[in-house]
């Protein structure tokens, strides 16, 4: 008998829509940075506006952090309307934003260290491709100039550069709008030294992100930006349609220039509506499930990370008969070398309970005890009753055992890697024992979070 589940509770639905949201669509929206110059590429568009001393005055300052590719996945090239709009009116060559990752980002930490760094590589990637472009052409303040492209109708068709005070804005609007803006960016620079610190906010708006045509599109992007002489920061939050299981998923990334480790800090939260498997939503339970990582890396990759998985459901079955309803959260701690191959696995079940739909028989839970080793009469003494509030409803030692099972074949049940490897001797290992439940980020989106204002702190 094999028991296989029926929806994996990190493997499938919300969590893999989730990846793919990021790479199919929204990340579809990749613009040019670090990009050369195509003397073929048109730029006469920037005559279409005319000079004026409120033009921003800046060179095009760099605000995308410094990833280097082993934390990212490197970068790829696409081509959307905005893109080939950017390289249009600034006269070069497209070039792409999009960090690739991995797709089986939630497998191991390495994997969810590229997620939420190279997500935020790519729209502050985006953002400075904007403000760059800002910088080479000669817009005159608060004026809407129309670029609207006969041959391209999905591309914007006004563009807009003001400023307030020292507060630089640009905006890009579509289908012919002169209300709201669709893409806005909004940054101050301020001189420090000899180097120059930038702040800002890049904010994408539901027409942009399709609106929530479909169940997995966005409806809401911001990244904040900081750019500073020994710290960089960016800070990403975005928002699903109602009509799909997630919420919203937040990144913040911390990277500091000391020279110490480490040298990058990333927190990621993925909230839910409803569980993944929709055997939960059937049995009328309501508990939501989150996603929380955090994770530590020096400049060459190499890292820890903690992934902290609350409320989360599992339904479990051998295809024939239900084994049941599952809720757990659960902490995986990863030790990962700067090529990405693991050092120490170790997940931990902190708590699980059975809540219901259990229709098997004694002999198959006989079976199940004996299979992972938890001695007889197990399900006799634990794990039995769903209405319980004490050993009766207690599964930890359940499905701990079955996180940790590999058959014969040296395969897990969830097809991800089991626990292995010794504790690194170095200063990982502090970061990640001396987390505590405050050092997870507590909610995906603050209250307006993607309105159009921005208050700079430098």
């Amino acid at each position: 008998m094999e028991i296989v589940m029926t929806q994996h509770p990190v493997l499938r639905t919300g969590v893999r829509t989730l990846f793919l949201v990021f790479t199919v669509g929204a990340l579809a929206l990749t613009a040019g940075c670090d990009v050369t110059t195509d003397d073929s590429a048109s730029s006469s568009s920037s005559s279409n506006s005319s000079s004026s001393s409120d033009t921003y005055s800046g060179s095009g300052v760099s605000v995308s952090i410094a990833y280097p590719d082993t934390l990212t996945g490197g970068s790829v090239t696409g081509t959307t309307a905005l893109t080939r709009t950017i390289a249009h009116l600034g006269g070069r060559a497209e070039a792409g934003c999009f960090y690739q990752g991995n797709p089986n980002w939630w497998v191991n930490g390495y994997n969810m260290t590229q997620f939420l760094i190279g997500t935020s590589a790519t729209w502050t990637c985006i953002a400075e491709s904007l403000i760059t472009l800002a910088a080479l052409l000669p817009l005159p303040n608060g004026v809407i100039i129309d670029i609207s492209d006969a041959t391209d109708p999905d591309s914007p068709t006004g563009i807009r550069y003001s400023k307030d005070g020292e507060i630089n804005v640009f905006e890009f609007f579509f289908d012919g709008n002169t209300v709201d803006s669709d893409v806005w960016t909004a940054w101050v620079e301020s001189d420090v030294g000899s180097g120059t610190e930038v702040e800002g906010r890049l904010v994408l708006s539901d027409r942009m992100l399709s609106g929530g045509a479909d169940p997995t599109d966005l409806i809401g992007l911001r990244v904040d930006f900081y750019i500073g002489s020994s710290l960089e920061t960016a800070g990403l939050f975005v928002a699903f349609a109602d009509t799909t299981d997630l919420i919203g998923f937040r990144a913040d990334v911390a990277h500091d220039l000391s020279g110490t480790f480490p040298a990058f800090t990333a927190k990621g939260i993925v909230e839910l509506r409803e569980q993944w498997d929709t055997d939960f939503v059937a049995a009328g339970i309501t508990t939501t499930p989150d996603l929380r990582i955090i994770t530590y890396a020096s400049d060459d990759g190499e890292g820890a990370t903690i992934g902290r998985f609350v409320d989360a459901g599992l339904s479990l079955n051998d295809g024939t008969s239900d084994y049941g309803l599952y809720l757990f959260s659960k902490d995986d701690i990863y030790y990962f070398a700067a090529d990405g191959s693991s050092e120490f696995i170790n997940k931990s079940i902190d708590a699980a309970s059975y809540v219901g739909e259990r229709s098997i028989s004694t002999t198959s839970l006989d079976y199940v005890e004996a299979l992972l080793g938890l001695g007889a009469p197990y399900f006799d003494t634990f794990c039995y009753d769903e209405t319980a509030t004490d050993d009766a409803s207690d599964c930890t030692a359940f499905v701990q055992s079955l996180f940790q099972y590999v058959d014969p074949d040296g395969n897990t049940l969830f097809g991800m890697e089991p626990n292995s490897g010794t504790v690194p001797a170095d200063s990982r290992f502090d970061l990640i024992n001396g987390v505590t439940d405050g050092d997870y980020l507590d909610s995906a989106l603050p209250v307006d979070v993607f309105a159009q204002t921005f208050t700079p702190s430098i």
